[in-house]
């Protein structure tokens, strides 16, 4: 498959590196986590939930392309409790991700619904962004089953749930503040 970007075409070197590796059979333990969209308390103020959440408390117009795109979005803890599990004694290559592929826009109506519910506001928002790297890329996910048939581990945090979770994080640094 040929790659857009020059991010997707060193994970993918990097995961064959990997992989070459382990053919080699290394006398030490080790691990590759290829992880999809990670959200949850502390991501960066400009990526998606953190960034609706935010502009919608300051009045912000909240501006999006079309929402088409088809993600995996995997909450930190999730991510945080597999790894923990795995890294003692493990070794390869595992796609640690939420199975639940849902678009772009989905996730920007969640996190709308939940400020909008908990905050009592009615943000301006606007699908209406052509020019945005992401919209090149209009399916992208990865299959957990390794880990899931392995190990019997996934992450099961809901988009919905997650949300909530970053959302009260938010508010919490914002009270501080």
């Amino acid at each position: 498959n040929n790659l857009s970007s020059l991010y997707s075409k060193t994970k993918r070197q990097l995961t064959v590196y990997h992989k070459l590796y382990q053919i080699s059979e290394p006398s030490f333990s080790w691990a590759h986590f290829v992880l999809s969209n990670i959200y949850g308390p502390g991501e960066n103020p400009h990526r998606l939930i953190p960034y609706i959440i935010n502009a919608a408390l300051t009045g912000q117009p909240l501006r999006f392309t079309s929402g088409n795109q088809m993600r995996q979005y995997t909450y930190i803890d999730d991510v945080v409790e597999i790894i923990l599990k795995l890294l003692p004694s493990t070794r390869g290559i595992y796609n640690v991700t939420n199975p639940t592929v849902l678009s772009v826009r989905d996730v920007v109506s969640e996190t709308i619904r939940q400020v909008k519910e908990r905050y009592a506001i009615e943000p301006t928002i606007k699908f209406d962004l052509d020019d945005r790297r992401d919209i090149e890329m209009k399916y992208l996910a990865i299959s957990g089953n390794k880990l899931q048939d392995k190990y019997g581990f996934s992450c099961i945090t809901s988009i919905k749930d997650g949300i909530a979770r970053s959302e009260e994080h938010t508010s919490e640094l914002q009270s501080r503040v």
